[in-house]
């Protein structure tokens, strides 16, 4: 049976030198959404002809759709969103059934999972899936091939096509054996990726151990039941990259996929021992990096630290992202509900980690419910300790569906009418949260002035100002598409943005 899978994206196109990579809008296999990627590989497991669609807010994404529908004649399409792109994801599934009002439409992802009475209500869709998706669209696309009313499947609400009526059926446990999951067939994403021989990235786990009010993993666990944080073998993740490796063999380093790589140190270890074995065997190393979450045990532990860092190098690990998210302990305990540690700490493990050639890659947020100016120049100091190789700094938005956004909610910080009505390319760009004592303008101020305030006095000024500008830059659209169109996607400034890359690495 064909199925049409479609994933969208919060850009125009990818940055592209060639004709070869132009109007992609994907840069690399990093960008391989897993979850709708996942399901896609099994459906093929199972036999089904599937095509992914991926669409973006800036082009007419009509005309393809139609085409796809009319000549491929699909049956059951699966669609997923975040919140921010929910609306866009909406105005798919409504033209999905002008075109074949018979088509079987069902959508999934966070925002379905944690809105799913928002989801139901919309007329485009026929069912939803509420939690992993895996076991239920595969069901779902088995009972439609085979023209069975699709009922009675966990993690589906369903809707009855001649009463209207909905069917909710219950949350079925995690998916514990993460071997079970088909290799993400990547030739899926090569028509919408613009250098797929780049890097990429392999799912090596499900779920995070820590309970962060701002992310949706802690309203995500309370859907199923069974153990949530989850990871695949040593062996099946080696085995995935060999096996990207030999359809990529340009390809130089992999991303892996967990929310901390520092959940369970028995596992890492076996991983690294894994990853080194791989890496012995070939002539050009492939580089990896990772999430980690920073504890106070961790941190504070001088031999436990050097076991990992050991591990990391000796893995080829050039790189680990780490959440610092702000530098104020009061924001971090009292709002964040980050896992614990000190200012120390976290400075303690970065400095530690560039002793070992490990970068550091740090996540900061601004503008955060009960954040003073004082509050955040707390994070200024902390990262200026740091020095990261790079930050990744964006202004708080408040997600539906987590804790945080019901703290917000409950204080009237929320500004009415909130949810969905950003841009979905702004949704990390935009001051949300006017603050007692840290308005918005200043926050935007901050957001501009961050690289300068952190890396005053150790990076060359040409680094600084074009961090700067670039960040002041992506505040308003307008400015943005006039940057896109006249620098990042003219041939003609090919030489200069390659110079900048080069430059500031």
């Amino acid at each position: 049976m064909r199925i049409g899978c479609v994933y969208t994206v919060a850009k125009s196109v990818s940055s592209r030198t060639s004709d070869e990579s132009a109007g992609k809008p994907l840069t690399d296999g990093t960008e391989i959404a897993f979850g709708i990627a996942t399901i896609a590989s099994r459906l093929q497991h199972e036999r089904h002809q599937v095509d992914m669609l991926v669409f973006t807010h800036a082009e007419d994404y009509r005309p393809v759709l139609v085409e796809y529908i009319e000549t491929q004649r699909p049956k059951l399409f699966c669609l997923t969103a975040v919140t921010t792109q929910f609306p866009f994801v909406r105005a798919i599934a409504a033209a999905i059934k002008e075109t074949d009002p018979g088509v079987f439409v069902v959508i999934g992802g966070h925002h379905v999972s944690l809105n799913p009475e928002e989801a139901i209500g919309v007329s485009g869709f026929d069912a939803i899936c509420v939690g992993e998706g895996d076991i239920a669209v595969t069901k779902l696309a088995a009972r439609i091939e085979h023209g069975a009313p699709p009922t009675g499947i966990d993690n589906l609400w369903i809707k009855d096509p001649r009463t209207g009526e909905m069917e909710r059926n219950p949350t079925g446990a995690f998916l514990q054996d993460m071997d079970s999951i088909p290799f993400i067939d990547r030739t899926l994403w090569e028509p919408w990726i613009a250098y797929p021989s780049a890097d990429t990235s392999v799912l090596i786990g499900r779920g995070c151990p820590y309970r962060c009010t701002y992310c949706s993993n802690h309203a995500f666990q309370k859907l199923s039941e069974g153990k949530f944080v989850r990871t695949r073998s040593p062996e099946n993740v080696v085995a995935e990259i060999e096996a990207i490796t030999r359809a990529y063999p340009d390809l130089g380093a992999i991303y892996l996929e967990v929310e901390t790589i520092g959940a369970n140190m028995k596992y890492a270890d076996a991983l690294f021992e894994a990853l080194a074995e791989f890496n012995a065997g070939r002539r050009d190393k492939i580089v990896f990096g990772a999430n980690f979450s920073v504890t106070s045990r961790f941190a504070g532990d001088a031999a436990l630290r050097k076991k990992f860092f050991d591990g990391l190098r000796k893995a080829n690990f050039k790189y680990l992202k780490i959440g610092l998210e702000s530098g104020s302990e009061r924001i971090r305990n009292e709002v964040l509900r980050r896992p614990r540690y000190s200012n120390e700490d976290f400075v303690t493990f970065c400095r530690a980690a560039k002793e070992y050639g490990i970068e550091i890659h740090t996540y900061v947020l601004v503008g955060l419910p009960t954040e003073t100016a004082e509050d955040f120049q707390e994070t200024v100091e902390v990262t200026r300790a740091c020095q990261p190789e790079v930050i990744y700094l964006c202004i708080f938005y408040p997600y539906v569906g987590t804790d945080l956004y019901d703290i917000a909610l409950s204080r009237g910080l929320i500004p009415e009418g909130h949810a969905g009505s950003t841009e979905a390319a702004r949704e990390r760009t935009t001051a949300y949260l006017d603050l007692p004592g840290f308005s918005k303008r200043r926050i935007v101020r901050e957001y501009v002035l961050f690289w300068y305030k952190v890396y005053k006095g150790n990076w060359d000024f040409l680094s600084i100002a074009v961090h700067t500008v670039r960040h002041y830059i992506l505040l308003h659209p307008r400015i943005d598409y006039l940057y896109r169109l006249l620098v990042r996607d003219n041939p003609l400034m090919s030489p200069f943005t390659a110079f900048l890359k080069r430059r500031l690495g």
